[in-house]
């Protein structure tokens, strides 16, 4: 018997023969599925309510598509700069937007724009992805990203995803040969680990944890690691930094360099249980309400109560989240029976106590 370390050699010979012989690297599920639900798995557990998103080179917005059924996302943005590719995504956002099933609103917009550059529209973002991005950018370009997200941008988390270049053998690939023909680089995890440990040092602001998604199986993942690699950036403080590298010169194409493509809110599903909590809420706030407007009258078509502005009531009311403005509101008491003037953007609230 050889060896451990001609042990070792025969593994990886094992490994470069199998992929001569065409048995095929699968993973299940596919690695897009995969880094998509590692996205879901990181946004779901954040305690925050109405979390906007920006993904960063999004591509075709199949990511998008896939946050619009996490509760606690509001508002998901995509930029990238393949204006062709967003065009043809924007319709499978709209079939997506058309099918949705959700209680609380969730708007979706693309931009077309260079990732290297800011946009102010950007700010407020408390969530950045760029997943599987970087390596088709040349190390200047990767740096500017870096800049946008962490010094101007600055959310709450930050998840970055590359290739693991050390598994590429197990893929077929030939010493130094990348994925995919448009790589610019692929990291080794001690590279990726050093890229990682760089951006923290360079803002302190922010801790990492870094980690692989994706096995091919127990064999492969020991000797190689995983087929991609995380970076979860967090934000150690609630509050933003004061920055002066995100002052521009006034100019709107300066402020606003990214040009929108296509947007779409997503339809709100009006369910039996939603509906119910909202005539439980505007119940609760009814008399209240019309205390503040000077008390109940004796309206001719709708009986003892008073007109209440649906904007006034739509910040009062403990559920608002679920509604994004006064008129989504407007429509789910509509959907009840309330009585809603279009002209005034009133609502008529009757009285309990009389």
């Amino acid at each position: 018997m050889g060896t451990s370390e001609e042990q070792d050699d025969s593994l990886d010979w094992i490994v470069r023969n199998n992929c001569k012989e065409k048995k095929s690297a699968i993973f299940h599920p596919p690695m897009g599925v995969q880094r998509r639900d590692e996205v879901v798995r990181i946004v779901s557990s954040m305690e925050k309510a109405n979390i906007t998103v920006c993904d960063l080179g999004c591509g075709f917005p199949d990511l998008i598509c896939r946050l619009s059924s996490i509760p606690n996302i509001r508002r998901a943005i995509g930029v990238d700069i393949d204006l062709a590719t967003l065009k043809i995504g924007s319709n499978d956002l709209q079939l997506e937007s058309q099918s949705c099933r959700r209680d609380r609103p969730f708007q979706a917009i693309l931009y077309h724009g260079d990732i290297c550059s800011y946009d102010q529209r950007l700010h407020g973002v408390d969530v950045v992805t760029c997943i599987e991005v970087i390596e088709h950018m040349d190390f200047e370009s990767v740096d500017k990203v870096v800049k946008v997200v962490f010094d101007q941008v600055q959310p709450m988390v930050a998840i970055f995803s590359t290739p693991n270049a050390e598994l590429n053998v197990a893929l077929g690939l030939q010493p130094g040969q990348f994925r995919h023909s448009d790589h610019m680089f692929e990291w080794t995890r001690e590279q990726f680990s050093t890229w990682c440990t760089n951006v923290v040092g360079n803002y302190p602001d922010y801790r990492v944890e870094h980690y692989g998604i994706g096995s091919l199986d127990s064999l492969h993942t020991s000797m190689y690691g995983h087929c991609s690699q995380f970076a979860l950036f967090t934000r150690k403080s609630d509050a933003r930094r004061k920055t002066v590298t995100s002052k521009l010169d006034g100019c709107p194409s300066d402020m606003h360099p990214f040009v929108e493509v296509y947007r779409v809110d997503f339809w709100l599903r009006l369910s039996s249980r939603l509906l119910y909590m909202v005539k439980i809420a505007v119940d609760e706030l009814a008399d209240v309400l019309i205390a503040k407007h000077g008390g109940p009258v004796d309206d001719e078509f709708n009986g003892i109560g008073r007109w209440i502005p649906v904007d006034e009531l739509h910040k009062c009311l403990s559920i608002r989240d679920y509604f994004q403005t006064a008129g989504d509101l407007s429509a789910a008491m509509y959907s009840l029976g309330f009585a809603i003037d279009l002209r005034s953007d009133t609502v008529f609230l009757s009285a309990f106590e009389q």
